[in-house]
Formats: structure tokens, sequence, C-alpha cells
């Protein structure tokens, strides 16, 4: 993550859901969660929120719920 995600709850969740809709960062944040427990959950509960206000058909978020399937 980076310093800005520390300054707050939110700050942390938006630098998630930046990495998770990003390609090529989306790479390392799966890197990451593999070796961070608390990571993986917060990346787990992400998903599952944008999941529950976003239902959108495009490539991106299917891909995003593959990962969270896989978590």
């Amino acid at each position: 993550m980076n310093l800005y995600s520390i300054l707050g709850a939110e700050e942390d969740r938006a630098e998630i859901v930046a990495l998770i809709m990003n390609y090529e960062e989306r790479k390392n944040l799966l890197d990451f969660i593999n070796k961070d427990r608390i990571l993986k959950r917060k990346v787990k509960l992400i998903i599952k929120e944008m999941n529950m206000v976003n239902e959108a058909k495009f490539v991106t978020w299917k891909e995003i719920k593959n990962i969270y399937n896989t978590m």
C-alpha cells in the first residue's frame, strides 16, 4: 500500500479499490494477499461490498468476481 492508506480507514479502502480496479496493480495485490491474511480479508470484504452495489457486466468486474471466488 502507501502512506496515504494509513491516514484512515476510508483512505485504506480507497487505495485497495484503486489496486483492484487497475489491471497491472491487481497482479501485485494478488501476490500480497497470498502473504498477508489481514489484507486478504480486507480485499475480500471490499469486493463483497462492491458486488452488492455494482452488478456491472463488464469484463473487469467478472475478473474481480473470479478472484473473490478463488479466495
